[in-house]
């Protein structure tokens, strides 16, 4: 059975929050309400002063998307989620792009909590296979209430056909990503949260600045 590596996304190979980014320029194109950036605006500033927790924050801005988006065509929506991906492609760091290539031998995963519509864009971008997220569900083309979102990231991989597969290594900068990485045989943090240090002192968990993660990844598949 083929190794498993997966990439977090957020702050892990893409600098910054790339649905948080996209809400902007979702508002920016007035296919949603600007009243949507104060509400976002609100829950970051509560999360910042701990008066949110990290999985409390991600439900509270994929409840507010979705709620914008209830009614709206995904054709429209999809397609600028892909000239969105495509406008940032420059903020996508080096080495998520660099490693599929160099290591088909693997299968690679991207395993985030936005929206998988818009993960899709960034999968492609980063010529990675696989994707798992939240699932924004729509019918007839039009995006419904019914929609799923977990803050879980294990729960998701366990509803996928990765479930029993071997994790080779993982990349991922919040307590979110903990229990995936510490599936892995080698655990990269990339931009780590303070929680996600704390969590990690002492597991064999390696810390790397973003130019150096290439390399490193390179030499200790090596060995």
């Amino acid at each position: 059975m083929r190794q498993l590596i997966v990439f977090d996304l957020d702050k892990t190979i893409y600098d910054g929050s790339l649905g948080q980014d996209f809400i902007l320029y979702l508002v920016s194109k007035q296919l949603i309400s600007p009243k949507i950036i104060s509400n976002l605006s609100i829950t970051l500033v509560e999360y910042e002063t701990e008066i949110l927790s990290y999985e409390k924050t991600v439900s509270t801005v994929l409840n507010y998307l979705a709620k914008e988006l209830e009614g709206k065509d995904f054709e429209i929506i999809n397609k600028e989620a892909k000239n969105f991906v495509y406008i940032n492609h420059s903020k996508f760091y080096d080495y998520a792009i660099e490693l599929p290539k160099l290591y088909p031998e693997y299968e690679f995963l991207l395993l985030s909590l936005e929206p998988e519509f818009l993960l899709k864009h960034a999968a492609d971008l980063i010529k990675v296979p696989n994707y798992i997220g939240n699932k924004f569900k729509h019918d007839k083309k039009i995006f419904t209430k019914d929609f799923k979102i977990t803050t879980n990231k294990i729960e998701l991989i366990k509803e996928s056909k990765f479930q029993h597969m071997e994790v080779l290594a993982a990349f991922g900068d919040s307590e979110s990503d903990f229990e995936i990485l510490n599936k892995a045989k080698h655990k990269f943090l990339i931009n780590p949260s303070q929680k996600l240090l704390e969590q990690s002192e002492g597991l064999g968990f390696i810390q790397s600045e973003i130019s150096l993660v290439y390399h490193k990844f390179k030499e200790l598949i090596s060995n």
